[in-house]
């Protein structure tokens, strides 16, 4: 028909075929150019709240099934009906019909404006489209935004501030709205895949925490705060991330001994001395020695010697030519610029930078270090952005913007740089590893803290939890608390780990379950809160009962003893599983109280006792 029929007959025909076939037949033939009259909507349902869909417009165009012309009048003209935004589906594809226009054709954006729409008006501040925004509506539209462009909105906002475009306070963050029940359950019921942005109510809130009470929250008032944001959305997985600054591994340092030659200091006379640089023969190192000043050749000893006054420069060319330094003193410390500093491995559990900085450079290579994890780091993982890197904005970067000291003073009178903050980054990484076991076995809906209440007098207040899931049966109490061993990072599960003798859960990760001092600590806080305090831990703390001390070690699977296979090491005769604690380098005071028997079996019933139950 195309081929043969003029334009008048073919819009004819054109018209009697749409009619008479189906919807999606048509569309085939319209979508391939073989047809004119535009199918609106197949076209409605293809560009909607996904814009990955619009990228079929090109296709389409290419076709010569349409121009970029009535693309852009079909778009209009459902921007032109300003339909009531009640949900994320409709504000996105409101979003995305502007976007496309945009993409199309810079002009058109005089005409978006004109429709003078306050949503639009939105979104295209947010498109970085327009300079003008008008903070009373966005934040009333700000719960609209997908969680990545709230935060990349939190982010823009702090650059205006940054650049005194905008008097932005916590207080005018905090009138953000972030959560609507009803709008929740609409986007719930229609799109669950777009979530609730949790890191951004949490970040608000710890600024707003440490504006009112110079603090930001302790893990309770955490856990409190990200149980009330789920409401309905009790299986999603998530963490809470975005606003801080990622670790990229740990930095150690390796020593490569290859050398180039090496330079000694030799006396000639009393508190004088020259330096004497010696090397196989190469060119291009003779040439950088003769660079030196005063440098001359020894014909007798064949070295060259180098006068004490160049010392800066001797030490220079030892750097930048691989020379080993046979001083006195330590090798190491003599010799740091044979060491390598990289990267390996991302301590376990961090997940974002919290080491603290040494009161004293590291004495193997006079550099200064940050402690995390139970071990040095040679970099930290700490950046302060310019205005015009914002995009890339930390909560780091929003504690200086706002003019936050966040700096710390110790219970020791320790000065600690930020030491507020990174106390509130080590907690996101803590209660991020709590999440991950935070959720039921059986019926996947997240745990909340039992009706046990709170933890009698702990070090955490929320260690017990319990499925509240109607449609579950499992409602059996769940312990969850960090791991006595503080460079472990794990969290003990005891839908995982059996209890050790003294009645404290085993960790599976490094075998650690109680020791003297923990149990000591614990029977002192009790005494001095008025709590119950059970005999048997009066009788572990008098009689020394705590395995860390005495290296007893139980597997987590059966809670059978273990047998130490080599110094250090312990592995489990029925189940295999093994702990090497060697790398922790415990204190061992009370090994002499270790008992002589070994067990194989188990040392008791595998069900929980809880007359013995000292954990909280």
């Amino acid at each position: 028909a195309n081929e043969f029929l003029d334009k008048e007959n073919f819009n004819l025909f054109d018209k009697k075929i749409f009619e008479t076939i189906e919807e999606l037949e048509y569309f085939k033939l319209w979508e391939t150019g073989k047809a004119k009259k535009i199918p609106k909507n197949n076209i409605a349902e293809i560009l909607n709240e996904n814009y990955e869909n619009y990228a079929k417009i090109k296709t389409w165009i290419n076709n010569q099934a349409t121009t970029k012309e009535k693309i852009s009048d079909y778009l209009f003209s459902y921007l032109h009906k300003q339909e009531l935004v009640t949900d994320r589906i409709v504000f996105y594809k409101q979003l995305n019909h502007i976007k496309y226009l945009l993409q199309l054709n810079e002009l058109n954006l005089e005409a978006i404006k004109q429709i003078q729409n306050d949503f639009y008006s939105v979104i295209l501040w947010v498109l970085d489209k327009d300079t003008y925004f008008d903070f009373e509506l966005l934040k009333r539209k700000f719960i609209y935004f997908a969680p990545d462009e709230q935060v990349r909105i939190i982010r823009k906002l702090f650059s205006l501030k940054a650049n005194g475009q905008f008097d932005l306070t916590i207080d005018k963050l905090n009138e953000l709205t972030r959560f609507d029940l009803d709008l929740y359950k609409t986007n719930l019921k229609f799109n669950p895949e777009i979530p609730i942005d949790i890191s951004t109510d949490v970040v608000i809130k710890a600024l707003y925490s440490y504006q009112q009470n110079g603090r930001f929250f302790v893990e309770s008032e955490l856990m409190t705060l990200v149980l009330n944001d789920l409401y309905n959305n009790k299986t999603r997985r998530f963490r809470l991330s975005n606003y801080f600054e990622n670790c990229l591994g740990r930095q150690t340092a390796e020593f490569n001994w290859s050398r180039n030659g090496e330079i000694s200091k030799v006396k000639n006379g009393e508190n004088m001395f020259h330096f004497a640089i010696t090397f196989e023969y190469d060119p291009y190192i003779v040439e950088a020695v003769k660079s030196l000043s005063g440098r001359r050749w020894n014909n007798e000893t064949k070295v060259w010697v180098v006068p004490s006054q160049y010392e800066t420069e001797v030490l220079n060319f030892a750097k930048e030519n691989r020379f080993f330094l046979d001083f006195e003193g330590s090798k190491s410390e003599n010799n740091i610029h044979l060491a390598n500093f990289k990267r390996i491995g991302i301590p376990n559990g961090i997940s974002f930078c919290e080491g603290r900085l040494a009161k004293k450079p590291c004495k193997d290579f006079n550099k200064e270090f940050w402690w995390c994890g139970g071990k040095p780091c040679y970099s930290k993982c700490e950046t302060i952005h310019n205005a015009e890197e914002w995009e890339k904005y930390t909560l780091l970067d929003f504690c200086k913007v706002l003019g936050l000291n966040t700096d710390e003073t110790n219970k020791m009178g320790d000065f600690i740089p930020k030491g507020q903050y990174y106390q509130f980054i080590a907690l996101i990484n803590r209660f991020n590893r709590l999440l991950d076991k935070m959720y039921c076995q059986d019926c996947n809906h997240i745990l909340y803290p039992s009706d046990f209440g709170t933890a009698h007098f702990a070090a955490n207040n929320l260690v017990r939890f319990q499925c509240r899931n109607e449609a579950c049966s499992n409602k059996k109490e769940i312990y969850l608390n960090h791991c006595l061993n503080g460079q472990c990072n794990s969290i003990i599960d005891s839908r995982i780990s059996k209890r050790c003798e003294n009645g404290l859960f085993i960790c599976d990760n490094c075998g650690s379950c109680c020791s003297h001092n923990m149990l000591e600590r614990r029977l002192s806080n009790l005494k001095l809160t008025g709590g119950y305090i059970h005999p048997n831990l009066v009788k572990c703390v008098n009689e020394k009962l705590g395995h860390l001390e005495k290296a007893e070690y139980f597997c987590y699977k059966c809670k059978s003893e273990m047998k130490e296979i080599f110094s250090d090491i312990f592995q489990c005769s029925n189940c295999q599983v093994k702990y090497d604690t060697s790398k922790y380098k415990f204190f061992r005071p009370h090994i002499h109280l270790r008992k002589t028997k070994e067990t194989t079996g188990n040392n008791g019933s595998d069900e929980e006792n809880p007359d013995v139950d000292i954990n909280f």
